[in-house]
């Protein structure tokens, strides 16, 4: 769902990933927001260039 076209149903998916399902590891995670920090929707690189820059990660 990361890969869609449409920016909508991409941001929904890096949010479920990130924020909603407890399994997914930090690890995974991580590799999904390398991936989206060139993502054509300024919404979904803005906030992956965050919690790749540590920004955003709970401590």
């Amino acid at each position: 769902m990361l890969g869609d076209d449409e920016a909508d149903t991409r941001y929904y998916a890096f949010y479920a990933l990130v924020e909603e399902i407890p399994a997914v590891t930090r690890e995974r995670v991580t590799a999904a927001v390398n991936g989206c920090v060139d993502d054509p929707d300024e919404q979904i690189r803005e906030w992956a260039t965050r919690l790749r820059s540590g920004e955003l990660w709970e401590a």
